[in-house]
């Protein structure tokens, strides 16, 4: 398991590009951002506070629970003046009540022991009309056939005992949207995204990324042995003089802070 608290793991979740076309959805979503607050819940390294700066937010709240974390995304963003990064969780972010906008949580989810207690928060800092956007994986997700952009599903195929471990945290679409309608939210919506995760100019490039374990924290369930054969039987199915774009499919849920009246 991933030590998100462990300032060896500063890294595992920054310096990566983000995909246009996940900005390009989010942007559908958020309207005219420029004189509105967001959140970065479980902000890790920064990544998706940068995004949402780059978007013209007025404000924004980078928030994590790991000072490691925090630690990374201040020295990577420190330029970023439209930016804070604060210690806190999903359950007490230490915002105050109906001061932001736009809620983002991505990839936090399958790590959370209570969402509902989550999207309860999240629901007392938005404001009203505020939009809470949250992106996981479910099970669904998770187990699509492995491919030469869908690496994630060999990894479940050669590796099953970790469909044990995911089913124990993957969130599902039901479960999820009956969560935000306990915590109040209105209009939601659940859709999938096809996201671009990185691309490598070889598969030497891969091989480097899958040793790092960076950015993946089901790969620290497996010992280093494990890693070296997942990435041999990899380099039996990939090209390797040639581009590989790793794809990850996606749930995405948006939902409304709004008076039932």
């Amino acid at each position: 398991m991933i030590d998100f608290h462990s300032f060896e793991n500063t890294n595992s979740y920054s310096n990566r590009n983000i995909d246009l076309t996940w900005v390009e959805k989010l942007q559908t979503f958020i309207g005219n951002p420029q004189q509105k607050t967001a959140v970065d819940m479980g902000c890790g390294g920064g990544l998706y506070t940068k995004v949402l700066a780059d978007l013209g937010f007025k404000e924004i709240y980078g928030i994590d629970f790991s000072d490691a974390m925090l630690t990374s995304a201040s020295n990577n963003y420190h330029h970023l003046h439209q930016a804070q990064f604060l210690k806190g969780n999903a359950y007490n972010s230490g915002l105050e009540s109906d001061s932001v906008d736009f809620y983002l949580q991505r990839a936090v989810l399958h790590h959370l022991t209570d969402p509902e207690a989550a999207f309860i928060e999240a629901a007392r800092i938005l404001r009203q009309e505020g939009i809470i956007y949250i992106q996981d994986r479910t099970m669904e997700d998770c187990l699509i056939p492995g491919s030469t952009s869908h690496l994630r599903g060999y990894l479940y195929y050669d590796f099953p005992e970790l469909i044990e471990i995911e089913k124990q945290r993957r969130p599902t679409i039901s479960e999820t949207i009956g969560q935000l309608k306990t915590a109040g939210f209105t209009e939601i919506k659940q859709m999938n995204l096809w996201e671009v995760r990185k691309h490598y100019a070889s598969f030497q490039e891969l091989r480097k990324d899958i040793q790092s374990r960076k950015g993946r924290s089901i790969l620290h369930e497996l010992s280093d042995a494990e890693i070296k054969l997942w990435i041999q039987k990899l380099e039996n199915r990939l090209p390797n003089d040639t581009e590989i774009i790793e794809k990850d499919r996606w749930t995405i849920w948006i939902a409304h802070k709004k008076d039932s009246n």
